[in-house]
């Protein structure tokens, strides 16, 4: 929704950033709560790691959603996501599903140790 004022400068008033005559309104994207069900990391062809979380099936508009892309193990890390959290999920661009909150850890008390080494 768009509202405009009575009045509208002349363009050789305006100014980047103040257009006090002008707002735009949005809806929220729709959100789910959904369950993480697993974590899985893909290595791609230059080494870089991904991180990607498998979720209980949710719907979004018409879009069923099952895995959400997290990005790198350094933001994986800042999210500290685990198997049996939940998290709110949109989409992005009405199509690309992403994280937007941590709603509820999935009672660990422990924070996810990525700095040990396998064996």
């Amino acid at each position: 929704m768009v509202v405009r004022g009575a009045k509208e400068p002349e363009s050789r008033h305006w100014l980047p950033g103040q257009a006090e005559w002008l707002v735009a309104w949005k809806y929220q994207p729709v959100a789910q709560v959904a369950e993480v069900k697993a974590i899985q990391f893909a290595v791609g062809k230059s080494g870089k790691i991904s991180v990607v979380a498998s979720l209980a099936p949710v719907m979004l508009d018409d879009k069923k959603v099952q895995r959400v892309n997290i990005g790198s193990v350094r933001r994986w890390q800042e999210w500290d996501i685990a198997p049996g959290d939940q998290i709110l999920v949109s989409l992005a661009g009405q199509g690309i599903p992403r994280i937007d909150d941590v709603v509820w850890r999935g009672g660990r008390t422990y924070k996810t140790d990525t700095t040990r080494k396998p064996l």
